[in-house]
Protein backbone atom coordinates (compact mmCIF):
# COMPACT_ATOMS: atom_id res chain seq x y z
CA UNK A 1 0.00 0.00 0.00
CA UNK A 2 1.39 3.67 -1.31
CA UNK A 3 1.08 5.96 1.76
CA UNK A 4 -0.63 9.36 0.35
CA UNK A 5 0.19 12.70 1.49
CA UNK A 6 -2.84 14.98 2.84
CA UNK A 7 -3.82 17.69 0.66
CA UNK A 8 -5.31 19.46 3.38
CA UNK A 9 -2.05 20.45 4.27
CA UNK A 10 -0.54 23.90 3.46
CA UNK A 11 3.01 22.49 3.05
CA UNK A 12 4.38 19.49 1.44
CA UNK A 13 4.68 18.58 -2.17
CA UNK A 14 1.35 20.24 -3.01
CA UNK A 15 2.85 23.56 -2.26
CA UNK A 16 5.97 23.06 -4.40
CA UNK A 17 3.80 22.15 -7.69
CA UNK A 18 2.02 24.94 -7.09
CA UNK A 19 5.01 27.56 -6.07
CA UNK A 20 7.09 26.54 -8.80
CA UNK A 21 7.62 28.75 -11.95
CA UNK A 22 7.69 27.54 -15.51
CA UNK A 23 11.27 29.53 -16.79
CA UNK A 24 12.81 29.63 -20.36
CA UNK A 25 16.56 30.41 -21.00
CA UNK A 26 17.51 31.05 -24.74
CA UNK A 27 20.83 29.36 -25.75
CA UNK A 28 23.56 31.55 -24.03
CA UNK A 29 22.28 32.79 -20.90
CA UNK A 30 23.22 31.93 -17.50
CA UNK A 31 20.69 30.76 -14.79
CA UNK A 32 23.05 31.26 -11.59
CA UNK A 33 26.64 32.44 -10.87
CA UNK A 34 28.84 30.62 -8.86
CA UNK A 35 28.91 32.83 -5.19
CA UNK A 36 25.40 34.05 -5.82
CA UNK A 37 22.93 33.45 -2.99
CA UNK A 38 21.25 30.09 -4.12
CA UNK A 39 17.71 31.98 -4.50
CA UNK A 40 16.51 27.74 -5.56
CA UNK A 41 16.67 24.98 -7.43
CA UNK A 42 15.57 24.59 -11.17
CA UNK A 43 14.09 21.54 -12.88
CA UNK A 44 15.24 20.90 -16.41
CA UNK A 45 12.68 19.84 -18.76
CA UNK A 46 14.24 20.16 -22.42
CA UNK A 47 17.25 21.64 -23.24
CA UNK A 48 20.74 21.53 -21.92
CA UNK A 49 23.03 23.26 -19.40
CA UNK A 50 26.38 23.79 -18.80
CA UNK A 51 27.89 24.08 -15.39
CA UNK A 52 31.89 25.43 -14.48
CA UNK A 53 33.63 27.27 -11.75
CA UNK A 54 36.08 29.52 -11.82
CA UNK A 55 39.99 28.70 -11.31
CA UNK A 56 42.03 32.20 -10.94
CA UNK A 57 45.04 31.23 -12.86
CA UNK A 58 43.28 28.78 -14.89
CA UNK A 59 40.25 30.34 -16.46
CA UNK A 60 37.13 28.47 -16.22
CA UNK A 61 36.61 24.66 -15.63
CA UNK A 62 33.76 22.65 -16.85
CA UNK A 63 31.87 20.53 -14.55
CA UNK A 64 29.94 18.69 -17.34
CA UNK A 65 26.84 19.18 -19.61
CA UNK A 66 23.14 18.11 -17.99
CA UNK A 67 20.44 16.88 -19.90
CA UNK A 68 16.87 17.00 -19.05
CA UNK A 69 15.22 15.75 -16.86
CA UNK A 70 17.55 16.80 -13.87
CA UNK A 71 17.40 19.23 -10.85
CA UNK A 72 19.95 22.07 -10.63
CA UNK A 73 21.46 23.39 -7.19
CA UNK A 74 19.21 21.19 -5.25
CA UNK A 75 21.90 21.00 -3.02
CA UNK A 76 22.84 24.50 -2.86
CA UNK A 77 19.33 25.55 -2.36
CA UNK A 78 18.85 23.17 0.76
CA UNK A 79 22.02 23.93 2.18
CA UNK A 80 21.20 27.83 2.62
CA UNK A 81 24.42 28.36 0.95
CA UNK A 82 25.85 30.11 -2.45
CA UNK A 83 25.44 28.60 -5.98
CA UNK A 84 28.87 26.53 -6.25
CA UNK A 85 28.80 26.99 -9.80
CA UNK A 86 27.35 28.89 -12.93
CA UNK A 87 24.87 27.25 -15.19
CA UNK A 88 24.42 28.00 -18.44
CA UNK A 89 22.05 27.14 -21.36
CA UNK A 90 23.63 25.70 -24.02
CA UNK A 91 20.34 25.38 -25.87
CA UNK A 92 17.47 26.54 -25.05
CA UNK A 93 16.17 25.28 -22.03
CA UNK A 94 12.78 25.09 -20.73
CA UNK A 95 11.80 24.05 -16.62
CA UNK A 96 10.80 24.86 -13.80
CA UNK A 97 12.33 27.66 -10.63
CA UNK A 98 11.14 26.03 -7.22
CA UNK A 99 12.05 28.82 -4.73
CA UNK A 100 14.55 27.74 -1.60
CA UNK A 101 11.57 29.25 0.89
CA UNK A 102 9.04 26.18 -0.53
CA UNK A 103 11.96 23.62 -0.99
CA UNK A 104 12.82 23.67 3.21
CA UNK A 105 9.08 24.01 4.13
CA UNK A 106 8.45 21.24 1.94
CA UNK A 107 11.46 18.65 3.77
CA UNK A 108 10.36 20.03 7.34
CA UNK A 109 6.54 18.85 6.69
CA UNK A 110 8.86 15.21 6.33
CA UNK A 111 11.27 15.20 8.99
CA UNK A 112 12.70 11.92 7.50
CA UNK A 113 12.81 13.29 4.34
CA UNK A 114 15.06 16.45 5.98
CA UNK A 115 17.44 13.77 7.78
CA UNK A 116 18.10 12.19 4.86
CA UNK A 117 18.48 15.25 2.37
CA UNK A 118 20.51 16.57 5.08
CA UNK A 119 23.28 13.51 5.02
CA UNK A 120 23.07 13.68 1.03
CA UNK A 121 23.86 17.95 0.84
CA UNK A 122 26.71 17.07 3.72
CA UNK A 123 28.17 14.38 1.28
CA UNK A 124 27.85 16.73 -1.60
CA UNK A 125 29.37 19.19 -0.20
CA UNK A 126 32.35 17.29 1.11
CA UNK A 127 32.74 16.00 -2.47
CA UNK A 128 32.50 19.81 -3.64
CA UNK A 129 35.15 20.47 -1.18
CA UNK A 130 37.67 17.89 -2.84
CA UNK A 131 36.78 19.14 -5.91
CA UNK A 132 37.76 22.80 -5.27
CA UNK A 133 40.59 21.48 -3.09
CA UNK A 134 41.76 19.94 -6.36
CA UNK A 135 40.86 23.51 -8.72
CA UNK A 136 42.79 25.57 -5.65
CA UNK A 137 46.00 23.27 -6.64
CA UNK A 138 46.00 25.02 -9.91
CA UNK A 139 45.86 28.23 -8.77
CA UNK A 140 42.76 29.10 -6.96
CA UNK A 141 41.54 30.38 -3.96
CA UNK A 142 40.36 29.58 -0.59
CA UNK A 143 36.95 28.25 -0.16
CA UNK A 144 34.56 27.10 2.55
CA UNK A 145 31.38 25.41 2.56
CA UNK A 146 28.94 24.99 5.29
CA UNK A 147 27.99 21.73 7.41
CA UNK A 148 24.25 21.52 7.64
CA UNK A 149 23.21 20.27 11.59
Amino acid sequence: MVAQESTDKKGGWNQVVTAQEQVFFPSGSVLFKEGEKAAGAYLIVTGEVTTSMEAPTKGTLSLGTVQPPAYIALVDSLAGDRYSCTTRAVRDTKGFFIPREVLVDCMADHEKNLTLLQALANEVSASYHELRTVRDKFGGRSVTRKRIS
